[in-house]
């Protein structure tokens, strides 16, 4: 990871056919983005990965007296971020850094940068364990005791549909992804479940003036989780290799 200024364009319009912006013609010079070292983001930042935005430059100057203005972005190199960033909760703004290839990301927050750092970083390491290829056991553990318990209880509430179905949230130790769907779905031996939300789980208070109250339900559902279980089940997968 690490921190640069970026030039933020204020001006663009357009799509990829018909794209424009003065801030950034005067930025590069009238040249092509690939005849320099910037990248342009589908978020109209114009980044160079290996450097910081020289803001003494005379023409990144030009472009701020149009309205171009500089931020400071955290970058996180990844070749496959669309494989990756999907799978992400940000908090913050996030862009991708691309040009016929993926470079990785610029974010917003620091603290993001950093969780998606150890989050590529956990799911690239794979082993193979009773014939699949998968994350390690310690970082299968560290990927879901990083996620809030409320978000968890998100997740379930989002899959549940009261006294039609219930919900289950689970890691796929392949992917390193926490997924969700109805409690009806066919887990494979990969698939490690964290909690399940029954469809009669609804806590009494739900109900407000016949509206449901989901800030309510989610509070009182993560505090009744806890993932002792998971873990438990999570070692077993590992530990059945070595018996």
């Amino acid at each position: 990871m690490k921190k640069l200024k970026v030039l933020q364009l204020t001006d663009a319009v357009g799509g990829k056919l018909d794209y424009y912006s003065e801030q950034l013609e005067v930025a590069i010079e009238g040249k092509h983005i690939s005849e320099t070292n910037y990248f342009l983001t589908d978020g109209n930042m114009l980044v160079d990965i290996d450097n910081d935005i020289d803001i003494e430059d005379i023409h990144i100057k030009n472009a701020m007296e149009l309205g171009a203005t500089i931020k400071n972005m955290f970058f996180v190199e990844d070749h496959f971020f669309s494989d990756h960033i999907y799978n992400f909760e940000a908090v913050g703004m996030w862009d991708g850094v691309e040009f016929a290839e993926e470079y990785g990301i610029v974010f917003e927050l620091e603290d993001d940068a950093k969780r998606y750092e150890r989050y590529v970083s956990s799911v690239q390491e794979k082993i193979e364990v009773n014939g699949y290829e998968v994350i390690e056991k310690e970082n299968a553990i560290k990927i879901v005791e990083e996620k809030s318990l409320e978000e968890l209880a998100k997740l379930l509430i989002s899959k549940q549909r009261y006294k039609v179905c219930g919900s289950i949230c689970y890691l796929d130790l392949e992917s390193g992804v926490i997924k969700v769907d109805e409690d009806n779905c066919k887990l494979s031996e990969k698939d490690i479940i964290i909690s399940k939300l029954y469809k009669e789980g609804m806590p009494g208070g739900c109900i407000v003036n016949g509206l449901y109250n989901y800030e309510y339900h989610y509070c009182i559902l993560s505090g009744d989780l806890e993932l002792d279980k998971f873990r438990k089940e999570v070692e077993k997968f590992y530990n059945a290799e070595e018996e």
